[in-house]
């Protein structure tokens, strides 16, 4: 994440508008710095990002997806702020799904479900491919399910690096490499929209109503049973995700081969997870992502 003082992103908007702007801090967002403000009676948010894909993804997003139920705040810029980038888009009011009361979370699940659905069902027959999709052309890298999920196995992910890391489990990852290679045989071509990192912190709400969907860097084609196992894999950590998981179950859990998706999507994720956090020397995370998916799955 970027690490910019608020004053100085305050002066990169009174150059713009000739106009001096108060900052507000937003707690959205792992990734960018996040800021909302006021011009001209207009409410705003700005972000700083060191990539400037995901603000392309949510100005596709706002364009191809966006309905009375998907609802998405509108980008009104993007460009470069110094050696990274700035987005600025629509404010829209309430609290993430993560900051709900208990309360709350369970008078938006119905509702959290009809969202989820809407983006499954919206149509993506003009674009190809699998898996993450760019926000130029639409399409994904990928030419089936399979092929995007056995990736995990390609030069992309050099597991070597880590192995001799005291703290990484070498014996539990041969154990999830073959569970995984065993488990691929249940997945099928289904291809459909998905978000990515669906509910918590990308969710906004408030009394009954799910207000905006952001961040949508992680938009995929393929089976929306990834986003389900993600929503479980996390679901220790908050509140919304453990009763949004739970209700998934209820929804879903009859699909063929509902469980062994699950814990094939989940072992992926973990897989991801436990290279790229090892790799930074991440020890704490490290290892309780071990602990995890060995609780999921072995």
């Amino acid at each position: 994440m970027t690490r910019y003082k608020k004053e100085k992103i305050e002066r990169f908007l009174h150059k713009k508008y000739k106009k001096n702007i108060k900052l507000e801090p937003v707690a959205v967002g792992m990734d960018s710095q996040v800021y909302a403000y006021e011009f001209q009676k207009q409410k705003y948010i700005i972000r700083i990002n060191e990539k400037l894909e995901g603000f392309k993804k949510d100005e596709y997003a706002y364009n191809n997806f966006r309905s009375d139920i998907i609802k998405i705040p509108r980008i009104i810029e993007y460009g470069n702020f110094n050696n990274d980038y700035y987005c600025i888009s629509e404010r829209i009011n309430g609290i993430t799904f993560q900051d709900a009361s208990s309360s709350l979370i369970n008078n938006l699940l119905a509702k959290v479900v009809n969202v989820l659905n809407s983006i499954n069902s919206v149509d993506i027959s003009k674009t190809t491919g699998y898996g993450v999709f760019d926000s130029t052309t639409g399409n994904a890298n990928y030419n089936t399910w399979k092929e995007f999920l056995l990736d995990i196995f390609s030069s992309d992910y050099n597991f070597n690096l880590i192995k001799e890391k005291k703290y990484v489990d070498n014996d539990l990852l041969e154990k999830l490499f073959k569970k995984y290679k065993d488990l691929i045989k249940y997945t099928n071509e289904t291809r459909k929209l998905y978000h990515g990192d669906f509910g918590s912190n990308n969710l906004l709400v408030e009394a009954d109503n799910i207000l905006g969907v952001i961040d949508w860097d992680m938009a995929s084609y393929g089976d929306p049973l990834y986003e389900i196992a993600n929503t479980y894999f996390w679901s220790t950590w908050l509140l919304c995700m453990k009763r949004s998981y739970a209700y998934f179950e209820k929804e879903y859990g009859n699909i063929k081969n509902y469980q062994e998706l699950i814990k094939c999507y989940c072992i992926r994720i973990a897989l991801i997870e436990i290279y790229e956090n090892a790799l930074i020397g991440n020890e704490e995370m490290t290892i309780w992502l071990q602990d995890r998916i060995s609780k999921i799955c072995l």
